[in-house]
Parts: structure tokens; sequence; C-alpha cells
């Protein structure tokens, strides 16, 4: 494979935007406009506390700029989305029939075999020989299909295999790695904004539903870093099978 990046490569990257899907793509994009507000809002909490010491000080511009409140709305419909996602590939019907799948898929026509495979896993045009060889995988066929459970929305057929979407996942993994370590920082932050809006409510100048916003956006913060940790995950599931599992034949 040449080495050389094209256009198209790099228009796949920003396409991709580090998680290929719409609510991963709501996601990174709302905690980035969320991040953009952080001095803003170290700059109210730091008010706060020199406030509660009787020093003089000059209240700052509102916590919550425009940015700041398209990022949220932002970050919570994609968390919504992925959650949704999420307990939809939890579901027990789905379980019992990919399992039933795995268990049946030798005595099934090859069409009707293309056709589970897609209907289970929302993979087009995989070859006969790339959906035997991970059912039916000559070293570790349990291991095998639990990673593929994992990384199927982070591969694409490829001959007789499969390969990661795009040149630049290892990246992707990387960058979503370090904006995954800005989430404590996050809730930190809003937890702090939280407790100043209860304690003193108008105080972060964020509107008079503020002091239920903040809340809501915690647990959002909470439940968005479980869920970009599992595509994190599913990122290096995905490199790990494509790498080392893919047959010799």
């Amino acid at each position: 494979m040449s080495s050389k990046i094209t256009f198209r490569d790099l228009f796949d990257l920003v396409r991709l935007y580090l998680f290929g899907t719409l609510s991963g793509k709501l996601m990174t994009i709302g905690i980035t406009l969320l991040l953009t507000g952080i001095p803003g809002f170290w700059d109210y909490i730091m008010y706060a506390f020199d406030s509660m010491r009787g020093a003089e000080v000059t209240q700052p511009t509102p916590a919550f700029q425009w940015p700041q409140v398209i990022g949220c709305v932002l970050f919570v419909v994609g968390v919504c989305i992925k959650y949704i996602k999420y307990r939809e590939n939890k579901c027990q019907n789905l379980r019992e029939e990919k399992t039933k799948f795995k268990e049946t898929y030798r005595s099934l026509s090859n069409e009707r075999l293309q056709d589970e495979f897609e209907r289970l896993y929302s993979i087009k045009f995989a070859s006969v020989k790339a959906i035997k060889n991970i059912l039916g995988h000559e070293d570790n066929v349990n291991l095998v299909i639990a990673l593929f459970e994992k990384a199927h929305p982070n591969v694409e057929p490829f001959g007789d295999w499969f390969k990661t979407k795009g040149r630049f996942i290892r990246l992707r993994y990387n960058v979503g790695f370090i904006v995954w370590l800005s989430f404590p920082l996050l809730a930190f932050t809003t937890l702090c904004l939280g407790v100043l809006e209860w304690l003193n409510p108008g105080i972060t100048q964020s509107g008079q539903y503020a002091v239920y916003a903040y809340p809501v956006m915690l647990i959002a913060i909470i439940v968005g870093s479980v869920l970009v940790f599992q595509d994190l995950k599913a990122l290096g599931h995905a490199i790990t099978l494509v790498n080392k599992y893919q047959p010799e034949n």
C-alpha cells in the first residue's frame, strides 16, 4: 500500500472528524466549543472565591457565551443519540440473533449469509470468504468474533478480510484519547459552576435555569465520557482485529 497521502485521504479525515458517526461528530464539536469556554469558567470560579473572602473584584463576562451554549446543546444531543444506539446494540433480541447466526452460518446459502451479515452488522458487500474468516477463524473463533462485535463500526470489507476505515485511524485514536482526557477537567469545572449557581443564583449570569442546566450538563459529560471511552476501545479493537488476526490463507 502506498504511503503517499492524497487529497482524498485528508478529505476522509475531515469527514470522519475523530469519530465517524453522527453522534460522535456532535459530541466532538460540542466538547470542543465547551473547552473554549474553560478560561471564562475559571474566571467565574476565582471571582466567586474572591467575593467570598470579601475582596473587591470586578464581575467577569458571563460564563456561558453563545459558542458554549451551542456546544452544550450539540454535546447533549450527541450523547443522547449515542446512548440510544448503545442500548440498541445491547438489545437482548439482537444478541440472541447474533448468537444464532454464529451457530448456523454454515447451513446458509451464500446470498443469505451475506444478507444476514449485513442486517446484523451493517456492513455491506463483505465477501463470503471474509465473513467465514470471522465466524470460523482458525486460531481463536470466540476471541475474533468478540473483537469484531466491538470493532465492526470501524472496519470495512477488503478482499477476504477487513481493513480499518480510513488511513488515519491511529491518529483518530490518539487525538480522541486526548479529547477524552479533557472530560475530567470539564466535569470538575461544571460541578464548581453548578455549586456556585446553587449557593448564589445568578452569579454565573447563565440564565434563570442555570441551576438546573449545570446538573444536566454534568450528567451528560459523565455519560459522554463513558461512551467516548467505548468508542476509543472500539477503535483499538479494530486495529487489533485487522492487524493481528488476519488469516494467512
